[in-house]
């Protein structure tokens, strides 16, 4: 079993931004995907997600 950390969204920073309206498209655009382990997208290894403290 694999665990693997991540960062927590920091919505402070965002806070105070502009933002704007986008499609799926353009929003999903830059998004690359996990690439995986045979042996997770079979089932045979399990993944935990786990937040960098």
């Amino acid at each position: 079993m694999e665990k693997l950390t991540y960062n927590p969204l920091d919505l402070g920073k965002i806070k105070g931004k502009k933002s704007i309206l986008a499609s799926t498209e353009e929003a999903l655009n830059d998004v690359t995907p996990i690439e995986w382990d045979a042996d997770v997208l079979n089932g045979n290894k399990q993944v935990i997600l786990v937040e960098k403290k």
